[in-house]
């Protein structure tokens, strides 16, 4: 019993690093393209803004394919071994625009679109984006009490 409940705790403790891992990077990543989209004086290199902006632009395909969809099974199969975010973060996403899932998937499109082609952005772009790094943070921190719980 004794070590099942270490592999369990293990097993929390890499999941939290993962997740803690991905906050932090969404977060930097939202502060350097906000930075670049409204000219605030960058003492970044124009190739971290460009691999934030990037590795955003995959996130936020992803999310426009598979939101829509109702189980991970049927995701595009390019997403399927290594999706860019975690399921648990994209269910989180998925409850939150339940409501209004159409509009959301049309918003993240149109973001995708202009991550892509470099374009000014609007203040619910930048709003998208914020939020993606906070559910990633909340997931972070839920996992972070499970681990806390069991320790």
């Amino acid at each position: 019993m004794k070590c099942h409940i270490m592999s369990d705790l293990g097993l929390l403790s890499h999941k939290y690093q993962t997740m803690a891992e991905l906050a932090r990077r969404l977060r930097r990543n939202v502060l350097l393209i906000k930075r670049f989209y409204y000219n605030i004086h960058l003492p970044e290199k124009e190739q971290d803004i460009s691999k934030s902006r990037i590795e955003f632009q995959e996130i936020v395909e992803f999310l426009a394919d598979v939101i829509p969809l109702r189980e991970e099974d049927i995701w595009p199969t390019k997403w399927l071994d290594d999706p860019p975010l975690p399921n648990d973060l994209v269910e989180q996403l998925k409850k939150i625009h339940g409501l209004d899932k159409s509009q959301y998937v049309k918003r993240l499109r149109n973001l995708e679109e202009r991550l892509q082609n470099i374009e000014p952005m609007k203040e619910r772009d930048i709003f998208l984006l914020e939020e993606i790094a906070y559910a990633a943070s909340v997931d972070a921190n839920t996992v972070f009490r499970k681990l806390m719980r069991w320790a």
